[in-house]
């Protein structure tokens, strides 16, 4: 289970740093406005969808920051060469059945402060998702799956950032099913009507396309965007493959196979995820969770 660690033993000007910064979460933004726009279109998905709705990308992007660093948990507070603080916020967030951990990194110097990242934490030295049994996570997935069907024939484009998170919520959901599975429940489960709902409302949603796009984009940024994060996503494209085939219709493998060989020239360039922080029931051909760790 995916648990906050808080920073023990903070000395007393820590302390205030830290009142002070949670007295002001709701004012922070990032340094330029440019970034923070980038930023919360790259990493839009990452935010709980829950915290998406009704609002536009970057302003569900800056709330949901805000609420990590006054309600998280500090975890690190190291000094930078500088002389700048560097804290860094975890906050674990209920996603239906599933347990996610968002991170939000402030820097503070010469009086001012400023976000410098937000979303999944990019160190691997964590479990992001902590899953529930697999009966849970494939109803988590059926029912993330459902609104982004409605979201996709309905929705409006301000609400893409909603049906994003949905979708990415699914495909983690589908990545804890699937590995949750154990001894002779692999043979009867899912159930063949949830199984073919599945198959219908991944291969025509269109979702799937950008959510393959996103995942080769993570994996191209592995070095800084963290090994845990391309890895869940390839797990997931690839349980759709292994027992979804009606997606082979919709996937372009090539994308697939750039993923695969930027991860492969990558590895020896990121920090291997432990085995603690792994999806328990990894299948044998999701080679890429220990590739790091393999080289």
């Amino acid at each position: 289970m995916a648990v906050e660690r808080l920073l023990v033993d903070l000395d007393p000007s820590l302390q205030a740093l830290l009142a002070a910064i949670r007295a002001v979460a709701d004012k922070l933004g990032y340094d330029e406005p440019i970034v923070a726009a980038t930023h919360a279109r790259r990493y839009a998905d990452e935010v709980p969808s829950a915290e998406q709705r009704g609002k536009t990308i970057i302003l569900a992007f800056l709330d949901s920051a805000a609420a990590t660093v006054r309600d998280g948990a500090l975890v690190s507070a190291p000094t930078q060469p500088g002389g700048a603080r560097q804290l860094v916020f975890h906050r674990t967030v209920p996603v239906r059945h599933k347990l996610k951990v968002m991170e939000a990194v402030v820097i503070v110097d010469a009086g001012t402060a400023h976000i410098a990242r937000y979303g999944t934490p990019k160190s691997c030295v964590m479990s992001i998702f902590s899953f529930p049994t697999a009966r849970e996570s494939m109803n988590d997935a059926l029912v993330e799956l459902r609104e982004v069907s409605e979201l996709d024939t309905i929705g409006s484009e301000e609400q893409d950032g909603l049906r994003c998170s949905l979708f990415a919520e699914a495909m983690a959901s589908l990545v804890g099913a699937y590995c949750g599975m154990t001894g002779d429940e692999a043979s009867r489960f899912p159930s063949p009507d949830d199984h073919a709902t599945v198959s219908s409302l991944v291969a025509d949603s269109r979702s799937l396309g950008g959510y393959v796009y996103g995942a080769l984009n993570y994996a191209i940024r592995c070095q800084t965007d963290g090994w845990y994060e391309p890895c869940l996503r390839r797990s997931a494209i690839q349980f759709l493959l292994d027992e979804h085939p009606a997606v082979l219709e919709v996937i372009d493998r090539e994308d697939i196979d750039e993923m695969d060989e930027a991860l492969r020239e990558r590895a020896l360039e990121v920090e291997p995820v432990p085995e603690r922080a792994l999806p328990t029931g990894l299948p044998d051909n999701h080679w890429w969770w220990r590739l790091p760790a393999a080289r």
